[in-house]
């Protein structure tokens, strides 16, 4: 509930971290959003890592129609730099195999957001993985197979191994290049006025 126009702020984000699923669920059912004064005061070092917790927090974690209609409403630098935070995850967990069969169907997207960073290194890692899919199905097919868990991922897993090694050697620092990034660029991070 919203008293006069107190729409949140850094110190109150901080009170309430919790460090839930979504990073700071009670702070965003507070407030529903990032506030000006929010994008504001956030330390550079944490804006990655508030703003993939406040995306993960509005579209949920279920793979439906809402969920897809809630992430394409969020202002496109937050998409990219939670499809990012999703791709790293993934990849540190499991790599490139558990990336597809997990949220495989959000790689194209990601291609755009990893080009919104000029994370150029990253890109061709996904590029490489995409191409080594499309020798194997018809991409037309790509979302079907993907959503059915049908990707011939055995049939590639050596390939992608080495993308796995690849992506380990951690040819770019996400966190300071989308960090920068999101610094420099404060005012499109608001949601809530």
């Amino acid at each position: 509930m919203f008293w006069g126009n107190d729409l949140g702020n850094w110190k109150e984000y901080e009170s309430l971290n919790k460090k839930t699923l979504f990073g700071n669920e009670e702070y965003w059912k507070k407030y529903i959003g990032i506030s000006a004064t929010l994008a504001k005061e956030i330390p550079q070092a944490f804006l990655y890592e508030v703003v993939c917790c406040y995306s993960y927090y509005v579209i949920g974690n279920s793979e439906n129609e809402e969920m897809r209609q809630k992430f394409l409403e969020l202002p496109e630098i937050l998409r990219y730099t939670m499809l990012i935070g999703l791709y790293e995850g993934e990849i540190n967990n499991g790599g490139f195999a558990q990336f597809y069969d997990n949220i495989g169907y959000i790689v194209f997207e990601l291609q755009k957001g990893l080009k919104f960073f000029g994370l150029k290194k990253n890109k061709k890692l996904i590029d490489k993985s995409i191409s080594l899919i499309k020798k194997r199905i018809d991409i037309s097919n790509y979302y079907e197979l993907c959503s059915k868990e049908e990707l011939p991922l055995d049939e590639i897993d050596d390939e992608l191994s080495k993308l796995d090694d690849r992506f380990y050697e951690y040819p770019e620092d996400f966190t300071e290049i989308i960090n920068s990034y999101l610094d420099k660029n404060r005012e499109q991070l608001i949601t809530i006025k």
